[in-house]
């Protein structure tokens, strides 16, 4: 008996179980997906060194809007877009087609489980730029995590908007400057870095070189990319032996472009008498294994007090805008060209506001404004598709930095963006790097300084560059 309502107890259980899953399959499966409809950001590329954020309303009235600058219509007739959306949903944005904000459009968004949709009206306003240019902090070398310097180029880069990078390893908070970490070299040739910079992405590019034991002579150069962080191990984009043309390549090093797209890397050679050689690579959508190079020539010996000279792009395009730094030689300071297009036969010749603002005094015709001794460093950029450069120069008692573009200051009252500010330390080699962050539109420039002979950091000063149309 016992044995026979064990039996006809599983057989229950089991005529339960079989009910229970034909209930099951009958039922139709709960649909799970999301049913937001919901523009969350607009991005306009408008030029490949120029992007811009709209301001996207999500009420009765949806809408994306843009607003340009004078003379900046042209510019917006002609956008690549990419959008951010709730999750699952899809626009009717192509990726590859170009769209006129100026005369404006819509845009659907409608939801992963294309029960609802939104529409937008995407448009973009004439209205009147305002570029402000102010310190956001100033700190002793010690205090902002800086160790030391060296007189070959930059020592300076930012890892996104949010860290900035020292030719030491450090890496710090663009905020405060409080050590984060240290940059990671695993898979480098070399621990120790000669120059640091960084693409318009802020992704760090790093030049070393090795040596024999006991020398300073160069035997191979080496630039990585820190192509997922700062933290994470880089990528060599380039290697070679330290001769010929490419002799003082892991020295006075800059860069312009996307390195994960379409990006210029460029350093000096051993030249010393004019024509000075400058090698240019340029990396196309990322292949880092087939660069093109460029010769970029100028007329202004190196061998004449720094021994150094830069020249630096503003955009990934090598007929876009340069601009060269040297030192006159002579104790006549330092100098700032502009020049359009690697080929250009012509410089355009800039000056600073040392002496006019009234930082320091000499009789030489020959001063250009950037300090009267023979050190410095230049970083050039773009800003809303026009270029600038941002100079960090010496005097023998004080340092300064200059950010300007390449319009004539008596015919342009924006020709300035930052007017000549003096700060301490006497015969230092400062250098300079930039970062904008689109989102927010704002820009960063960070300056360190320190011993042109003794290498000991003195100081590191940030400012804020803050872009609004109204």
């Amino acid at each position: 008996m016992k044995k026979f309502f064990c039996i006809f107890a599983s057989l229950l259980t089991l005529a339960a179980v079989f009910s229970c899953k034909e209930k099951d399959e009958g039922k139709k499966e709960e649909d799970t997906r999301n049913s937001e409809a919901r523009l969350i950001a607009l991005k306009a590329i408008i030029t490949p060194a120029f992007s811009d954020f709209a301001t996207v309303h999500n009420d009765d009235n949806p809408s994306a809007d843009f607003y340009y600058a004078k003379d900046e219509a042209d510019l917006y007739k002609t956008v690549l877009l990419e959008a951010k959306v709730s999750t699952g949903a899809k626009t009717n944005i192509k990726e590859d087609v170009t769209y006129d904000l100026v005369e404006g459009f819509t845009i659907i968004v409608v939801s992963e489980d294309e029960a609802h949709s939104t529409t937008y009206n995407v448009s973009a306003t004439e209205g009147t730029l305002s570029i402000t240019c102010e310190q956001a902090w100033e700190k002793k070398a010690s205090a902002a995590n800086l160790t030391y310097v060296n007189n070959q180029g930059p020592n300076v880069g930012f890892a996104t908007a949010d860290y900035i990078v020292y030719v030491d390893g450090n890496v710090v908070s663009r905020e405060d400057a409080q050590l984060v970490g240290t940059l990671n070299m695993d898979g480098c040739e070399v621990s120790k870095l000669r120059n640091v910079t960084n693409d318009e992405n802020g992704i760090i590019i790093g030049s070393m070189c090795t040596s024999n034991e006991g020398s300073t002579e160069a035997i191979n150069f080496y630039v990585y990319a820190w192509l997922d962080g700062w933290d994470k191990a880089p990528t060599k984009l380039l290697e070679a032996i330290n001769d010929g043309p490419m002799g003082g390549a892991y020295r006075y090093m800059s860069c312009g472009g996307d390195v994960k797209g379409d990006f210029i890397l460029n350093f000096i050679s051993n030249a010393n008498e004019p024509p000075v050689l400058h090698n240019v690579y340029s990396f196309k959508d990322g292949d880092y294994a087939n660069p093109s190079w460029t010769g970029f020539y100028t007329d202004y010996p190196r061998n004449d007090g720094n021994w150094g000279q830069m020249i630096s792009p503003a955009s990934s395009d090598v007929n876009g805008w340069w601009f060269i730094g040297d030192s006159q030689g002579n104790n006549n300071g330092y100098r700032v060209f502009a020049r359009k297009g690697v080929q250009a036969s012509e410089d355009i010749v800039l000056y600073g506001t040392g002496i006019d603002d009234g930082h320091y005094y000499v009789e030489s015709e020959l001063n250009h404004q950037y300090g009267h001794y023979s050190v410095g460093d230049i970083r050039a950029f773009s800003l809303r598709d026009k270029p600038y450069v941002a100079t960090a120069s010496t005097s023998w008692g004080l340092t300064y930095l200059t950010i300007q573009t390449v319009t004539d200051p008596n015919e342009d009252d924006s020709h300035y963006l930052l007017r000549t500010q003096a700060f301490g330390g006497s015969q230092q080699a400062p250098s300079v790097a930039f970062i904008f962050d689109a989102q927010n539109n704002v820009g960063y420039v960070a300056m360190v300084s320190g011993g042109h002979d003794n290498g000991i950091a003195e100081f590191v000063t940030l400012y804020e560059i803050t872009t609004v149309i109204y």
